[in-house]
């Protein structure tokens, strides 16, 4: 082989396995952002699956705005019944009959005799007071039975609604679940859209 020749080859080996070098380096980097947007997807579909992210329309509940993001704990009752006090998102129909998600404060358990009387809350004849209250408790309510498989809500801002006020009682089957956090909206996430569209998305989840 002439030396011309000889340093030619030489040269295009080198290119060769710069070449492959190259592309192997490349390869590996599409291997390791293939895996991190698998494990981003999958992080995702379990939080989707396991948490309730809603956007609150009212201000019923103690702390929460409207327009504030709720994410509730969707297996909170798979074992445990809902207990008094705890801040429930559920599904519920607006005057139009469109189903829509409200937060609530369980207040009285399935069977449960309620009385309101003199602005106070009554729960089998022993007066109920709630740490979450703001407001006055209007209206007056005599000898209610909360019927079995099903909660009696209030709003924490008591001159809110609608609630079992109105006699809107929750049954377990409607309950998304426990509110286990509440946060400011971000401009960008509500100029996206983001959270419109998981609301509808959990919305149709249920």
């Amino acid at each position: 082989m002439k030396k011309e020749d000889a340093y030619r080859y030489g040269v295009a080996q080198t290119e060769f396995r710069k070449k492959f070098k190259r592309e192997q380096q490349a390869k590996k980097v599409r291997g390791i952002i293939g895996w991190v947007v698998s494990i981003i997807l999958i992080f995702i579909a379990m939080f989707i699956v396991c948490f309730s992210i809603t956007v609150c329309k009212d201000s019923a509940a103690n702390g929460i705005e409207p327009g504030d993001i709720v994410v509730s704990n969707r297996f909170a009752y798979l074992v445990n019944q809902p207990q008094r006090g705890d801040l429930v998102t559920f599904m519920t129909r607006n005057e139009s009959g469109s189903l829509k998600t409200v937060q609530r404060r369980i207040i009285g358990l399935p069977g449960e005799n309620i009385r309101i009387e003199d602005h106070k809350l009554y729960i089998n004849d022993m007066e109920c007071v709630d740490p979450y209250e703001l407001g006055e408790l209007d209206g007056k309510i005599q000898n209610l039975t909360v019927p079995q498989g099903s909660y009696y809500v209030l709003s924490d801002n008591r001159e809110e609604g609608p609630d079992s006020r109105d006699l809107i009682y929750v049954k377990p089957d409607s309950i998304i679940g426990s509110v286990i956090l509440t946060a400011k909206t971000p401009e960008w996430a509500a100029a996206s859209g983001i959270i419109e569209f998981l609301d509808n998305l959990n919305r149709r989840i249920g």
